[in-house]
């Protein structure tokens, strides 16, 4: 597996060292996980140096590839090479039926279990843990025990990341620690505050996926709020 550890955007090396900066990965679906590594890409071309990174969603599944050690390429390549079986396995048919029909829907927690997520994660990821990536980690969930967001920055690394992944009635909620997760996009789609405050940052480079779901007015409001900082 290929992975980029010298002359990394993150390495400090001939930067000013009193500006903190992070990078904030959105939720976006399938199409977030090319959009995302084309971003990393340009921004290690650009020779942007960061400190840490958020991520949602299909940000928190690019996030943790890339702070585990992968290059942009290496993450593009897995991402080609992806079937439906590395992040689709649906549940029993029969089980289905009963559920909805018998049942009236009580039980029914997703049309996909998220084990085959988790497998293709650990599978492609060079560490297993938070605590092993080169910079910190901060992703977004939802914890459905509370009923509210939560930020995930120690522990499985892949299992955090298939929690912020995992879409309500598409796949099962995720167990952490007694916990049941589902997708952090259901709460914050660009979790901005998961790493601004926490690390003490004095920029944040925002890359958000665009919806048609947002009406004009929000739109505006995260073009005003959000561009593209610069670092001088």
């Amino acid at each position: 597996m290929e992975t980029s550890h010298e002359n990394h955007p993150g390495m400090k090396e001939g930067r000013d060292r009193h500006k903190r900066v992070g990078l904030v990965l959105s939720a976006g679906g399938l199409r977030g996980l090319y959009a995302h590594t084309g971003f990393i890409e340009a921004v290690q071309k650009a020779r942007i140096p960061f400190d840490c990174m958020a991520g949602c969603s299909a940000g928190a599944i690019i996030a943790a590839c890339h702070v585990a050690g992968l290059s942009p390429d290496a993450i593009e390549q897995e991402v080609r090479k992806l079937k439906r079986g590395d992040f689709y396995r649906p549940r029993s048919w029969f089980g289905l039926l009963v559920t909805l029909m018998f049942r009236r829907g009580r039980g029914f927690t997703g049309l996909s279990l998220t084990d085959a997520m988790m497998e293709s994660l650990r599978r492609v990821l060079p560490v297993r843990s938070f605590s092993e990536c080169r910079l910190p980690l901060s992703l977004i969930a939802v914890n459905l025990d509370k009923g509210e967001k939560e930020i995930l920055y120690e522990g499985d690394l892949a299992r955090a990341a298939a929690a912020s992944a995992a879409v309500p009635y598409f796949y099962e909620p995720v167990c952490i620690d007694g916990a049941l997760y589902c997708d952090g996009g259901a709460y914050e789609r660009t979790p901005k505050e998961a790493v601004c405050c926490r690390h003490r940052l004095d920029l944040l480079i925002v890359h958000e996926i665009g919806t048609d779901e947002l009406d004009e007015e929000t739109r505006d409001f995260h073009r005003r709020d959000w561009p593209l900082l610069r670092l001088a």
